[in-house]
């Protein structure tokens, strides 16, 4: 095994590319929301730039905002209930912290965007115990409370997602503001085109969906992966990170890959502050690095670059149609959707459908970057769409 000094992750995903003249650009200003185990955020690299709730009184022990929450000054333990946002001695939610936006005040650690503004939003116990309800709460706290991109390292797979509309409602609804998300593609060295794991494959153009990287840039040997479901990839392969108590750890995981990407969207939404979603997943995606490795296992075949992503400006004039739409009917009302695409610019494909005589499209779907097939239904016997 070999382990690389700590800045090693972050100069391979292009960071200090995009920190040095010309450019300076650090996250300053951007608000990341860590949804994971907590936060110290008196640890040294984190300590000079939590985010504020700008209107709550600290220590009053009153709700000054009126959103629910007493005190919620840096955000809020939603499995606990409290205010008190530290994560168990384990520290995944600070590591990925650390990962994304650890600005290196220790001199050990810097990460992806060293000035961007850590939300702590706890979902889960000390043990890593969670539920559906409980995460779905805090994305949703951090949301309404204006993070401009959420770490999501965690996911469930179908069979134990009890609240699929409820999920994707509340992912549609930060599309909707125009937050990003960032999921990790999951840990059993499965294939998420086929046995989806989520959050991180719901077919929403704002979330990008990470895959674990090795210091050579192969695909993990337990990363997830997924030609259609999951976007590209980034280091997760014994990455050095911050722990809680002022300390420093490794941990392997697609929740590393995550947080690197987490940092990464921070940094442009700071270089490029009036840019869409749409501008953010552009230059994510199409800057990513292309890898051999990655090809045929994740949409781009790429891991995530900063340098590059900041290049890989969005095109003047939008994609071009999509064209040979084709319906084949499916068992019990529904239909199988294709078409072709005649764009390579393209973030995904709106699915929109009308019923025969009725007034305005009705949006059905999202799909991914390159997807061009759906499932749809069901539809209603004896009425044309």
């Amino acid at each position: 095994m070999c382990i690389r000094d700590s800045t090693w992750n972050v100069d391979r995903v292009g960071a200090p590319s995009v920190w040095d003249a010309p450019h300076g650009y650090t996250g300053a200003g951007v608000v990341v929301a860590v949804v994971d185990t907590g936060c110290d955020l008196e640890h040294p690299d984190l300590a000079d730039h939590p985010w504020v709730n700008p209107g709550e009184i600290p220590d009053n022990g009153k709700d000054d905002d009126g959103n629910g929450f007493v005190d919620d000054v840096h955000g809020w333990d939603f499995y606990y209930d409290t205010n008190e946002v530290l994560g168990p001695p384990g520290g995944h939610g600070s590591h990925v912290a650390g990962l994304a936006a650890g600005d290196g005040s220790a001199g050990s650690q810097t990460g992806v965007a060293p000035d961007a503004l850590v939300m702590a939003v706890k979902v889960f116990s000390d043990t890593g115990r969670g539920t559906e309800y409980i995460a779905w709460a805090g994305m949703d706290y951090a949301v309404t409370m204006g993070a401009d991109v959420l770490n999501l390292s965690f996911g469930w797979y179908q069979d134990q997602t009890t609240n699929q509309p409820l999920w994707r409602e509340l992912c549609l609804a930060a599309l909707e503001v125009g937050v990003v998300i960032v999921a990790a593609a999951g840990n059993e060295g499965e294939n998420n085109d086929t046995a989806p794991s989520y959050p991180a494959c719901y077919d929403l153009p704002n979330l990008i969906s990470v895959a674990a990287t090795d210091g050579d840039d192969n695909l993990c040997l337990f990363s997830n992966y997924g030609a259609l479901s999951v976007d590209g990839g980034a280091p997760g392969l014994f990455i050095l990170g911050t722990v809680p108590g002022d300390a420093y750890g490794y941990l392997s995981g697609t929740s590393m890959a995550t947080a690197f990407t987490t940092g990464l969207a921070g940094l442009l939404w700071s270089a490029f502050p009036g840019a869409s979603w749409q501008d953010i997943l552009y230059r994510v995606l199409y800057g990513a690095d292309r890898r051999a490795s990655l090809a045929g296992v994740t949409a781009t075949g790429g891991r995530f670059d900063a340098g590059k992503a900041l290049d890989a400006s969005p095109p003047a004039t939008p994609p071009e149609a999509p064209s040979g739409l084709s319906l084949e009917p499916l068992p019990e009302g529904r239909m199988a959707l294709t078409w072709r695409d005649e764009s390579s610019d393209e973030l995904g494909f709106e699915i929109e459908r009308r019923v025969e005589g009725g007034g305005a499209f009705t949006r059905v779907a999202w799909t991914a970057l390159n997807v061009r097939s759906l499932d749809d239904g069901p539809l209603e016997e004896g009425r044309a769409c």
